[in-house]
Formats: C-alpha cells, structure tokens, sequence
C-alpha cells in the first residue's frame, strides 16, 4: 500500500469499526430481548462468516483504486 493510502486507509477501518460497534451491539440487544442469547451467537457467528468470506474473496481478487487488477 503507498505511504499517501495508509492514513486514508487507517482512517477508514477506524470509521467502519466504530460503526459497527455503535450498531451491533443496539441490534444484537435487540435481538436477545425477543429471541435469546443463543441466537444471539448464531447471528454473531454468520456474520463473521460472512466477514471471512468477503476477506477472502478481496484476497483472491486484490483491485487497486482505479479497478484495474493488480
């Protein structure tokens, strides 16, 4: 990654993770109110899954900024 996106790049990660944290944790809340905690780590864990696979799916297939296969 060129030192100019590492900032860029940092910044967004931060972003997204807050993001996440501040929406997850209301909805999760939510959702082992009506249905339980076992649900709760069911959905907790297709979600990661579903992380893990996009991350491997960006690894197979890296694109630069400009969408040109690297």
């Amino acid at each position: 990654m060129p030192a100019q996106s590492r900032g860029l790049a940092t910044g967004a990660y931060t972003a997204f993770l807050d993001l996440a944290q501040g929406l997850a944790s209301p909805a999760l809340g939510l959702v082992a109110k009506a249905a339980g905690l076992n649900v709760v780590f069911l959905v907790s864990a297709i979600t990661v899954l579903c992380a893990a696979l996009i991350a491997l799916w960006l690894i197979a297939y890296p694109m630069t900024i400009g969408g040109e296969p690297q």
